[in-house]
């Protein structure tokens, strides 16, 4: 139950989900320019170059893919945690 409380911090906070999907995007477009200028010298070595941002936007795009399933499972669980902790009625301590 603590790892569900993490991540939905985590779901709350939105930062990590997009730091990730900053990075993957920023390699993709720097490898793509990198594979353009090494193909000016050799094309054979400038379309290897290029296995390396076609690999960066699929793991964008399978980022985006889970990104949203765990949005859309989220969602529901933090609604019936919410919905839970109102319904339960407040301890009261005896002295």
């Amino acid at each position: 139950m603590n790892i569900l409380r993490y991540y939905i911090n985590l779901y709350r906070k939105n930062r990590q989900l997009t730091l990730i999907s900053w990075v993957y995007g920023i390699i993709a477009v720097v490898f793509v320019f990198v594979a353009g200028i090494f193909a000016l010298i050799n094309q054979s070595v400038g379309v290897a170059i290029l296995i390396v941002p076609l690999i960066a936007i699929c793991a964008l795009s399978a980022n985006v893919v889970v990104w949203a399933l765990v949005h859309l499972m989220l969602d529901g669980t933090v609604k019936k945690l919410e919905e839970n902790e109102q319904a339960k009625p407040a301890r009261k301590s005896s002295k």
